[in-house]
């Protein structure tokens, strides 16, 4: 993320966004076994070896993320999937850090209220279908 922050810098001197993911949330590997028995059909037929559990969960980088942005100097932090704390917000507000929370469905337009948020994007199922937790 670093590498990328510093890649965008060399090219403007605008301020510009990132956006990460404020809540990865808990893998669910309940029906694992019972999706990857009908994927292995697909996967066998193209040559490609099944994923084993372990290759599948999701890291939770997000307090590394948050503090890169920080240290980066990242004026626009953009956040989906949920809010930042209030402790985050004090931080980026005292950096003059804006905050933008991308929320997936009008139905979630409330939930942002972090008294730091400054914008709030309202993606739709357009923007891949997924659902925030």
């Amino acid at each position: 993320m670093k590498d990328a922050i510093q890649a965008i810098r060399k090219q403007t001197d605008a301020p510009f966004a990132v956006s990460i993911f404020s809540n990865v949330g808990p893998d669910n590997f309940e029906n694992f076994d019972a999706v990857n028995k009908e994927l292995n059909i697909i996967l066998e037929s193209l040559g490609i070896l099944s994923p084993d559990k372990q290759e599948m969960w999701t890291p939770d980088r997000f307090d590394e993320q948050f503090h890169v942005l920080l240290e980066e100097k990242i004026l626009i932090i953009s956040t989906t999937f949920g809010l930042l704390s209030d402790y985050q917000v004090q931080q980026a507000k005292s950096l003059g850090v804006k905050i933008i929370n991308e929320v997936t469905t009008v139905m979630r337009r409330s939930r942002p209220k972090s008294p730091g948020c400054d914008v709030i994007v309202a993606q739709g199922s357009e923007a891949g279908g997924h659902r925030d937790i």
